[in-house]
C-alpha cells in the first residue's frame, strides 16, 4: 500500500543541516506552522519554501530526539482552545531565520474555535529523520509555549525524583550546610557577636571585646597599647596631612628633590663633551607628639631638577620638600655640563647635595659624582647623588643621555664623544615625605 502521509526535509533544510554539521554549528528550529492545504490534501515536495496555505504559525512546544531512534527528531506544538476555525492538512518546521526546514501532510482534522460552540486544546506532532541530530539545537523558549498534560506529568516525576535524591543526600551528610560554621572548630568570618560574660567570669565562655575592654580598664590599662606601630604613609605629591584619631605620635622623614644631571653638547671628530651627576636632596627626620590640638599640616614635595640640555648645559636644582614648619630638606644642585671641547682630558663637577633642616636628624644628600674624560675616548659621565632611601643612577658611557633619579636622588650626566648629538642629563628624582604613625 502506497504511503499517503509522510514528512520530508526540504532542499533548503537539508542544505542548512549539512552546513551546520560540516562547520560544527547548530541549526535552531524555533517555530511550527499548520495549514489547510488550500482545501485538499497536499503532497510534500522537497522544493517547497512555504506551506500551500498556512493558517497558523507559533513557537514549538518541545523539540527532542526520539528515545528509540537517534536519527529522528520529534517536534510538538500545542494549539490552545482559544484558537481555531480551520482545517489542518499540512505542517512545517521553520528555523530562526524563517526558512522552511521540513514539511509534511497529515490526516485532515478540524480545529474548532470556542465561539463556534466547541473548543479543545489540540497537540500536533511532526517527526523528521536527519543524518545528524547533533547539528540541530534542541532548545525552546518556555515563556511562549504551552505544556501538554503528559509533559507536565513527566516533569513532576522528574522534579520529585531529583528532590528526593537531594534530601536523601542531605540527610546522610554530617555537615550538609558548608556555608555555615560547623559546631566543631568553627571558622567565623564577618563580625560575629556573642553574649558578653559577667564581669570577673573565669569560665570557658567566649570573651567578647566588650568583656576584654572592661577587664583592661579594671587593671588600669588603656584600650590601645601606646607606641604600637599603626601604619606608614608615603606622600609623593603636595597635599595636606591630618592624622586619624587613634594616632598619638608620628615619625616624619623628609627628602628634598634631587638635582638634574649635566648635559653633553653635540660633538664632531676629535671633540668630546660630558656632564656631572646631580646632587641628592637633603634629609630631615623628626618625631612629633599628636595631641587633640594637632592641626592639619601642609606638605610640599620638591620637584626633581630639570635635566641639563633643556636650558643650558648644567642641570637644574631640585625643589625643597617640607612638612609644614616642622622640618624640611633643600634640593640638590644640578651637575655641571659642557659643550664640545677638544681638551686632552678634563673633569666636570657633580652637583652638591641638599641639606635637612628642623629635625632631630638633619643630613646632607650625597653630591653627584664628577664626570671624567681621559686623554683618549672612553670617559664616563657623573652618577647621580644618593638620597637617604635611593641610590643615584650610575654614570653613562659611549654616546648616551643621563638616567633619571628617584625619591630625591640626582640624575646622572650625559656623555657625547667622537661624533655624537647633544645628550641630555637625567632628571632629578622628586622628593618624598614618609610618615610612620603610632598609637
Amino acid at each position: 500500500m502506497t504511503q499517503k502521509f509522510y514528512a520530508i526535509v526540504t532542499n533548503l533544510g537539508a542544505a542548512k543541516i549539512a552546513n551546520a554539521a560540516a562547520l560544527g554549528t547548530k541549526l535552531n528550529i524555533t517555530r511550527m506552522a499548520v495549514g489547510d492545504g488550500g482545501g485538499t490534501l497536499p503532497t510534500p515536495n522537497a522544493s517547497q519554501t512555504k506551506l500551500v496555505n498556512e493558517v497558523r504559525r507559533a513557537a514549538i512546544n518541545t523539540l527532542s530526539i526520539d528515545a528509540t531512534n537517534a536519527s529522528q527528531v520529534i517536534a510538538e506544538q500545542v494549539i490552545p482552545e482559544t484558537e481555531g476555525g480551520f482545517w489542518i492538512r499540512e505542517m512545517g518546521l521553520f528555523d530562526a531565520e524563517g526558512t522552511l526546514i521540513a514539511v509534511c501532510n497529515t490526516p485532515e482534522t478540524y480545529k474548532p474555535a470556542l465561539q463556534e460552540g466547541s473548543g479543545r486544546t489540540q497537540t500536533v506532532r511532526m517527526l523528521i529523520i536527519v543524518n545528524s541530530t547533533d547539528a540541530i539545537t534542541l532548545k525552546i523558549d518556555p515563556a511562549v509555549v504551552l505544556a501538554t498534560r503528559q509533559y507536565v506529568d513527566n516533569a513532576v516525576v522528574e522534579v520529585k525524583g531529583y528532590a528526593d535524591a537531594l534530601m536523601d543526600e542531605h540527610l546522610k551528610n554530617e555537615d550538609p550546610h558548608e556555608q555555615y560554621a560547623p559546631k566543631k572548630s568553627p571558622v567565623l568570618t564577618g563580625t560575629p557577636e556573642a553574649p558578653t560574660a559577667a564581669k570577673g567570669s573565669k569560665t570557658k565562655q567566649i570573651a567578647t571585646t566588650e568583656f576584654v575592654a572592661v577587664a583592661l580598664a579594671d587593671q588600669g590599662l588603656p584600650d590601645a597599647i601606646p607606641g604600637r606601630f599603626l601604619r606608614r604613609r608615603y606622600i609623593t605629591a603636595s597635599s595636606s596631612y591630618k592624622p586619624d584619631a587613634n594616632v598619638k605620635a608620628i615619625r616624619v622623614r623628609v627628602i628634598g628633590g634631587g638635582g638634574g644631571g649635566g648635559a653633553a653638547g653635540q660633538t664632531n671628530s676629535g671633540y668630546t663633551a660630558i656632564g656631572g651627576g646631580g646632587g641628592a636632596g637633603g634629609y630631615s627626620e623628626r618625631t612629633l607628639t599628636v595631641g587633640a590640638d594637632f592641626q592639619s599640616v601642609n606638605v610640599t614635595i620638591g620637584a626633581g631638577g630639570a635635566p641639563g640640555g633643556q636650558s643650558g648645559y648644567s642641570g637644574g636644582a631640585g625643589g625643597a620638600t617640607s612638612f609644614g614648619s616642622y622640618c624640611s630638606g633643600s634640593g640638590g644642585d644640578g651637575g655641571a655640563g659642557t659643550s664640545a671641547t677638544n681638551n686632552a682630558s678634563y673633569i666636570m663637577s657633580g652637583g652638591a647635595g641638599g641639606l635637612g633642616y628642623g629635625g632631630e636628624i638633619n643630613a646632607w644628600g650625597a653630591p653627584g659624582s664628577v664626570a671624567i674624560m681621559p686623554p683618549i675616548n672612553g670617559g664616563i659621565s657623573g652618577a647621580g647623588g644618593m638620597s637617604a632611601i635611593s641610590s643615584g643612577p650610575g654614570g653613562r658611557v659611549g654616546n648616551s643621555g643621563g638616567s633619571d633619579g628617584v625619591y630625591g636622588s640626582g640624575g646622572s650626566g650625559g656623555i657625547s664623544q667622537v661624533v655624537g648629538s647633544t645628550q641630555y642629563g637625567g632628571r632629578g628624582g622628586a622628593g618624598i615625605v614618609i610618615i610612620e604613625e603610632y598609637s
